[in-house]
């Protein structure tokens, strides 16, 4: 058995970036109970995310036709997010920040891009 470890290793990347939105919406829940309730729709949105992008992993290491193209797209539209967010003035990330709102999607793409990707999570 010959294989990458791509869809693995973009899995375990994909559950990271998952369990750190799943704490962004406990954050959101905490805050709606104290007396924002707009933060309530934060959570749901963000818990939403949260497993939209699960399954997408776990789709991807089953090798539904359509979860690369789709886990492409998401994740090009979280670096595009990540990036408009801080060109905001006044906004300074932090490495914590850098890394989760940068790293992680930029390593996700590159696992998924090109000829070896292609043929791999096929």
């Amino acid at each position: 058995m010959k294989g990458t470890g791509r869809p693995e290793t973009t899995f375990v990347l994909l559950l990271i970036q998952v369990g750190s939105w799943l704490l962004a919406a406990f954050s959101a829940v905490i805050a709606a109970l104290a007396g924002q309730p707009g933060m309530g729709a934060v959570a749901l949105l963000t818990v939403l995310l949260a497993a939209g992008t699960g399954w997408l992993g776990v789709a991807l290491l089953y090798r539904v036709r359509r979860s690369r193209g789709l886990l492409l797209g998401f994740e090009w539209a979280c670096l595009a997010g990540s990036l408009l967010v801080w060109l905001l003035p006044g906004n300074r990330p932090g490495p914590v920040a850098l890394l989760m709102g940068l790293g992680l999607p930029a390593c996700v793409l590159w696992l998924l891009h090109g000829k070896r990707a292609r043929a791999d999570l096929a």
